[in-house]
């Protein structure tokens, strides 16, 4: 908690702020641009939202697994002359590799939520970067924007997309 509290939330209070000053920067630039980018939203809403609820489930599996895991180990080695005493080493061997394969199995359905995760919003942004780049082409292209704010706002609308990562490793 210390540790989440310390580096944690200073991360995504400071995404937070990058994500929403760079949208009004963005929107200053120019609105019609800003417009077409901020479509994605609720894309990205979407996901992190889905994002949220199941790794919630997830983390929480994961924290109850590794929990049996101590209490097994604690348990018997606090209690290592009875399991001795009674010939009890496999059978606790046994129950230990069970709870320790089912912290893995939790650890393994976290893993791929954040790999599945980051992906999608890497590619939301692409193509949404994609998509202003043709539109804000189309715009320079009839002289209704300067190639120095396309180039400019597509450099801006990358750094909207990387504060999304971060708000995924807080939750991770």
């Amino acid at each position: 908690i210390d540790e989440m509290l310390e580096t944690g939330f200073d991360g995504l209070v400071t995404a937070a702020l990058t994500l929403v000053g760079v949208s009004v920067l963005l929107l200053t630039l120019d609105v019609k641009l800003a417009l077409v980018a901020l479509v994605c939203f609720p894309f990205l809403a979407l996901i992190t939202n889905w994002f949220r609820r199941e790794s919630a489930k997830a983390y929480r599996l994961t924290r109850e697994k590794v929990a049996l895991v101590i209490v097994h180990f604690v348990e018997s080695m606090l209690g290592i002359r009875a399991v001795q005493a009674f010939r009890r080493e496999p059978r606790n061997q046994e129950i230990f590799d069970d709870v320790n394969d089912q912290y893995r199995a939790a650890n393994l359905v976290a893993f791929r939520l954040v790999a599945w995760f980051m992906p999608e919003i890497r590619l939301i942004g692409n193509i949404t970067i994609g998509v202003v780049l043709l539109y804000g082409g189309y715009l320079a292209y009839h002289g209704d924007v300067t190639v120095g704010v396309l180039a400019a706002f597509l450099l801006y609308l990358r750094q909207f997309f990387e504060p999304m990562m971060d708000i995924s490793q807080f939750y991770n």
